[in-house]
């Protein structure tokens, strides 16, 4: 019964792709859904992204190791995401464009272009790679499977569906996914919750320091962390190109905003109680991150374990997809068509995108069995997007003058440098390398204002014409 299940649910995700597959009659059907989606589509992909590796199986592993900490720091996914639907995402799609490149060269010229586009497929890559390390946890103990084969299949059936059917087969089977997840993971809480006693009798059993509000980390480690989520995937690639597919800035808006309201009462509230569930009925597991497919398969009814199996992959694969086609995107958009051969014809771009699919997810696969963790991989990529994406966006779309050309190009390259100098020196203070990054910048900025705002711009510092048919056409 549960193989069966897990097939039919991996078969469906491929139909999927296989259906949408002869669908792709240009590259903006394959990264934007042609720009058709309506707010509920893009409230239910949105969401279903949200939810991936770190935010279940690294953020219940992380639950059970220090408690009531993680359903803080995980808010500060949702909470930019509330932001983003408020301000950012009708901003965006009133722009034609795909990705966050395209906006950077729009505002800050071809070198903040060209930065972005390196910076947004490595941020992809990690990304990716932390969902293939979290399906490898997922189903290693479950399937009796070693960990760099259950990886290895589990990257294998995302990039299948991505493969054939693009954009439009992400966000349906995010729409599926979705529904998945949020009724299996709730149903296992509440479960959960029932077997031990309910919250008294996993206050009586935990471990002291579990239920305090910082958990067993320090209230600046907290701080730290719940920056780090808050800046890290603030208008990544994923996002963005959710905002450019809606129907208008409206359905953008309300489909980005609902997602963030969604998953800020649902999940920090969810994974943490798994969490805690994990360490009173399991109290020595030697890899937290096999916290929840221990309890697929030890406490919960078996009649239900499919379900359970099937929520926590919807979650990791609805991520893994929408991140690889980010990525496949990125390629064609950011450096084939605007480095190799402008103004390609769109069956060609569409076989690109194909082609780029499949290198990335190997790349990343290669990436998730060197680093197998699915926090320290977020977390990784998090330290070199925050730096350099989080305040020139914020600029570009709320307070954009030509004078903040050259300041928000040189925060950008101080952050990243900041940030990266700050992970060689294992983050002191207890401050994530993407915050004291984010913050470098900042200062950067306001001190570089006068003294570069000035200055006469340089050819590949002056902002691209804005051009709504070339930019849809490619």
């Amino acid at each position: 019964m549960l193989i069966a299940t897990i097939v039919a649910y991996l078969g469906a995700c491929i139909a999927v792709g296989v259906y949408y597959a002869n669908k792709m009659q240009s590259v903006e059907d394959w990264a934007v859904a042609g720009r058709r989606l309506p707010w509920l589509i893009v409230l239910g992909t949105t969401a279903a992204t949200l939810i991936g590796g770190g935010a279940t199986v690294g953020s219940i592993a992380t639950g059970y190791t220090v408690g009531l900490a993680i359903a803080i720091v995980t808010t500060g996914w949702h909470l930019q995401t509330i932001f983003a639907g408020l301000f950012i995402a009708p901003h965006f799609r009133r722009l034609p464009f795909y990705t966050v490149a395209d906006f950077f060269g729009y505002r800050y010229g071809e070198f903040a272009r060209i930065l972005v586009s390196c910076l947004s497929l490595a941020f992809c890559i990690g990304v990716l790679g932390a969902q293939i390390v979290a399906m490898g946890r997922i189903a290693e103990p479950i399937l009796g499977m070693p960990f760099i084969w259950a990886a290895i299949v589990g990257a294998g059936v995302v990039t299948l569906y991505s493969f054939l059917g693009g954009y439009w087969a992400v966000t349906q089977t995010d729409m599926l996914q979705f529904v998945i997840l949020v009724f299996g993971f709730l149903t296992a809480a509440l479960l959960g919750l029932k077997a031990v006693g309910g919250y008294e009798g996993l206050a009586a059993e935990l471990p002291a320091g579990h239920l305090r509000l910082f958990g067993h980390w320090t209230p600046q480690k907290v701080l730290g962390v719940w920056l780090a989520m808050l800046l890290g995937e603030t208008f990544s690639p994923i996002y963005v190109q959710r905002y450019y597919s809606a129907q208008d800035d409206r359905q953008a808006r309300w489909g980005t905003l609902g997602a963030g309201l969604f998953m800020l009462f649902f999940l920090p509230i969810t994974v943490v109680t798994l969490g805690m569930v994990a360490r009173v009925t399991f109290p020595n597991i030697t890899a937290p991150d096999q916290a929840w497919a221990l309890l697929v398969t030890r406490l919960f009814p078996p009649a239900l374990t499919g379900l359970f199996i099937a929520a926590a992959l919807a979650a990791v694969m609805s991520s893994a997809s929408s991140v690889l086609g980010s990525a496949a995107t990125i390629v064609v958009r950011d450096f084939y068509q605007k480095l190799v051969r402008p103004g390609g014809k769109q069956h060609r771009l569409v076989r690109v995108a194909r082609g780029a699919t499949l290198i990335v997810a190997a790349v990343a696969t290669v990436v998730a069995l060197l680093v197998p963790n699915v926090l320290n991989l977020l977390l990784y990529s998090y330290n070199l997007w925050a730096p350099a994406i989080v305040l020139p966006v914020l600029i570009g779309v709320l307070w954009y003058r030509r004078e903040t050309i050259y300041p928000v190009v040189t925060s950008m390259l101080v952050g990243l440098v900041t940030a990266v100098t700050w992970l060689s020196m294992h983050e002191p203070l207890d401050l994530q390398a993407s915050v004291a990054g984010f913050l470098a910048a900042l200062v950067t900025f306001v001190l570089s204002r006068h003294l570069l705002g000035r200055l006469a711009l340089r050819k590949n510092f002056r902002p691209h014409e804005l051009d709504p048919v070339a930019a849809v056409e490619g």
